[in-house]
């Protein structure tokens, strides 16, 4: 389902989406929950939630997995290993990193830059 567009301004939402965005870029090791992001950005869990949801279509969980995956093609691009990224990207193992990375992709993170 595409994002919903609205009419109305929505500067503020951004705002707090961005918010969100920049802890989460700053560690990708943390997995902070949404009411934990939320008092960071002013809004409560249910409103991050439904911001998550009609903002950018789909929930917290898959846009942070969606965020880590986006870092994990940089890092491996600059040569950096599978080992090394899985680490940087807050994914609890290599093997767990390569299974994520396989179902999104369809490629294996270590096939990506040969």
């Amino acid at each position: 389902m595409p994002p919903r567009r609205h009419d109305r301004d929505t500067t503020g939402t951004l705002a707090r989406l961005r918010d969100v965005q920049r802890v989460l870029e700053s560690d990708m090791t943390a997995s902070p929950s949404l009411a934990e992001l939320g008092r960071g950005a002013g809004a409560s869990e249910r409103t991050l939630s439904r911001l998550f949801g009609d903002e950018l279509g789909m929930g917290y969980t898959a846009w942070r997995t969606q965020l880590r995956l986006h870092r994990a093609v940089l890092l491996l691009a600059e040569g950096r290993t599978v080992t090394q990224t899985a680490a940087v990207c807050g994914v609890s193992s290599p093997s767990a990193f390569a299974s994520t990375f396989r179902a999104a992709s369809g490629r294996t993170p270590g096939s990506l830059y040969r």
